[in-house]
């Protein structure tokens, strides 16, 4: 109401404060619409933003997929790698012994050397001389020097070793079909194909 009195004052000489004129000074330029917080819907907009996810963006103005992906790929190995490590727990084992263990029954017969045990890891370990050592504590391996040249040492799977891991397979089968078997083959043969190519890339 002192919003009215205050433009007919300051407008129109001495008009009375009729119908009509308000009329006109609602039509005018120059009115000022009030803000009704009861008609708007500000605070319903304003909610539908907060619960929206941030899209990260870098310094430049650009969206950083690339880090989303690196973290996506982080958080994902980590989720999966939990089931598998609980499966080995049972047998007291390491999810880099287990490595080991698998990367040797490929070579069962001939064997291989440190280096070549290092070089097929999925995962990198720095002490590979005590990992090794406590497995063949555990007589799931046996070391040897090479006739022709002593200074190679190459490690072998017993036949404890051969028997866990025979013991191991079908659980760790059915952990991995559970973890990506939704995917489907198709869809998994692509994203092996991709994740090869961006390792050979960060090689």
């Amino acid at each position: 109401m002192g919003l009215g009195v205050v433009a007919i004052r300051g407008g129109i000489h001495g008009q009375r404060k009729s119908g009509k004129t308000l009329r006109n000074l609602n039509s005018s330029h120059h009115n000022i619409p009030f803000d009704n917080h009861c008609c708007n819907n500000y605070s319903h907009r304003m909610g539908k933003l907060k619960d929206e996810p941030r899209t990260k963006v870098a310094a430049n103005g650009k969206v950083q997929i690339e880090r989303d992906v690196f973290l996506t790929l982080q958080r994902t190995a980590d989720t999966l790698m939990r089931e598998i490590e609980e499966i080995l727990k049972a047998v007291h084992l390491s999810h880099t012994q287990y490595n080991v263990l698998r990367i040797l029954r490929t070579s069962k017969e001939t064997g291989l050397a440190c280096h070549e045990i290092t070089d097929r890891m999925s995962t990198h370990d720095p002490d590979m001389t005590r990992l090794l050592d406590r497995l063949e504590d555990r007589k799931l391996l046996a070391r040897s020097r090479e006739r022709e040249d002593r200074r190679v040492i190459r490690v072998r799977i017993s036949g404890d070793g051969l028997s866990l891991l025979r013991n191991l397979d079908e659980p760790v089968r059915q952990a991995h079909k559970r973890q990506l078997g939704h995917i489907g083959e198709r869809r998994l043969r692509v994203l092996n194909k991709l994740l090869l190519n961006l390792r050979e890339r960060s090689n």
